[in-house]
C-alpha cells in the first residue's frame, strides 16, 4: 500500500491537517488494510460501506456502556457550599 498510502498522506497535507489526523488517519487505513488482506483498491464500496457501519455500530455500542465506566469508581457527591 506505500504508493496510495503516500498520496493519502500528500493529499492530508495539502488539506493542511495536523499531524496527529494524518497519523490516526493512515493507521486506520491501516487496519482497513489487515481486515480485508488486499489494497483498498482492490475493495468494492460496497465492502468499505460494510466496514464503516461495522465500526459506527461498534462505536454505539461502547457508548452506551463504556467499560472504562464500569472500572472507574463512582464520583462522590460534591458538599454544597455554605
Amino acid at each position: 500500500m506505500g504508493d496510495l498510502r503516500d498520496k493519502m498522506k500528500k493529499d492530508m497535507e495539502l488539506k493542511n491537517l495536523s499531524e496527529g489526523t494524518i497519523e490516526t488517519y493512515l493507521k486506520c487505513m491501516r487496519n482497513f488494510v489487515i481486515y480485508y488482506g488486499k489494497s483498498p483498491e482492490h475493495i468494492g464500496h460496497d465492502a468499505i460501506r460494510d466496514y464503516i457501519y461495522l465500526h459506527v455500530a461498534r462505536k454505539k455500542l461502547i457508548e452506551v456502556v463504556s467499560p472504562i465506566d464500569l472500572m472507574e469508581e463512582p464520583e462522590k457527591p460534591k458538599k454544597p457550599r455554605k
